[in-house]
């Protein structure tokens, strides 16, 4: 999801420790539920809410499908379909976002969050909230924010199954 854009604020100056809502434990439980359903393919849907290019905040909602590849070492998702449902054309913040959206994307960044913590390393993030599917475990609310980039909300919706 939003790993690309942490890194890329990453380098502008140092912060506390980030507060973060859950636990390693609890993350290692939503990912061993997701990662226990073989999903081959699924459709989701992501809105995402804050900063881009500059001081404009920026509100998008796309529809992704996504192929889950299992057969390698690291479990490897593509982006086979992509569309922004507020109908207009995608842009430079869309080609960015991408592919970055998926969930392993998601489980990625919160990955990051609590390596931060954990290291206890200076951070560029702070006031990190995250919710998990109570089901199936992929990241549904990722909240995070920074004080040169302001507040970033990411929501996953409508997950479907399609395999």
């Amino acid at each position: 999801m939003l790993s690309t854009l942490i890194m890329l604020y990453f380098v502008r100056g140092s912060q506390p420790l980030p507060t973060i809502n859950i636990t390693r434990e609890q993350y290692d439980n939503a990912l061993a539920k997701w990662n226990s359903l073989q999903v081959r393919d699924y459709e989701v849907k992501v809105h995402y809410e804050g900063p881009y290019g500059g001081e404009e905040i920026r509100k998008r909602t796309w529809k992704l499908v996504v192929h889950v590849d299992h057969t390698t070492e690291n479990i490897a998702e593509t982006v086979t379909h992509f569309e922004r449902l507020d109908g207009s054309v995608t842009d430079e913040m869309d080609d960015f976002l991408r592919e970055e959206l998926t969930i392993g994307k998601q489980f990625e960044s919160v990955d990051y969050f609590l390596q931060e913590q954990s290291n206890h390393r200076d951070s560029r993030f702070s006031n990190v909230d995250i919710q998990f599917h109570p089901i199936i475990g992929y990241p549904e609310h990722i909240r995070f924010s920074a004080p040169h980039i302001g507040t970033i909300l990411v929501n996953v919706e409508d997950v479907k199954i399609l395999n």
